[in-house]
């Protein structure tokens, strides 16, 4: 497969996630991606997202919710979040780059899913999803770039290795 690479720049708004969705769906599909991975490509990608307009981007004390949707500050909507999005062979690599708070990917708690379901919480579950669903995820944090997540997965060399990947 030729190199490719896609450059998306969207205002940091949940706006905007629609779009994002799009597109990743689109490559990993034209890639030939399993559905279930386009699906865990997608997942991890919108939550990744989702994580810097709600974390990285805003103050809590700064959201008002209506209804659903997260009311912000104007100057961090106009704050953007770069997506790179490089097919390079067999694998999908997305670089998401944004100008927020920095965040430990390290030091996140995976929650025991056992208790998370018990405790009937919404929400807590952003980088145990991206973890999961992708093959490799890094942070990095440049003062001259901001905040840095490489996600890559590859694709399966055969049906048989996407069923074990799935079946654990």
């Amino acid at each position: 497969m030729v190199e490719n690479k896609v450059h998306l720049k969207v205002p940091g708004d949940t706006v905007y996630l629609t779009l994002v969705r799009k597109v990743i769906v689109d490559l990993a599909t034209q890639m030939e991606f399993p559905e279930d991975d386009v699906a865990k490509i997608e997942i991890a990608v919108d939550q990744a997202c989702t994580n810097v307009i709600k974390h990285s981007y805003v103050e809590e004390k700064d959201i008002e919710l209506h209804g659903r949707y997260h009311s912000r500050r104007e100057e961090d909507i106009e704050r953007p979040i770069d997506l790179i999005m490089h097919i390079d062979g067999d694998k999908i690599l997305v670089t998401i780059i944004d100008q927020g708070k920095g965040f430990d990917l390290g030091s996140a708690e995976i929650p025991s899913l056992d208790e998370y379901l018990a405790s009937m919480k919404m929400g807590g579950l952003g980088v145990y999803v991206i973890k999961t669903f992708m093959d490799e995820v890094s942070y990095s944090r440049k003062p001259e770039a901001g905040n840095i997540l490489k996600m890559v997965k590859y694709l399966p060399r055969n049906k048989e290795e996407s069923e074990v990947k799935e079946n654990g």
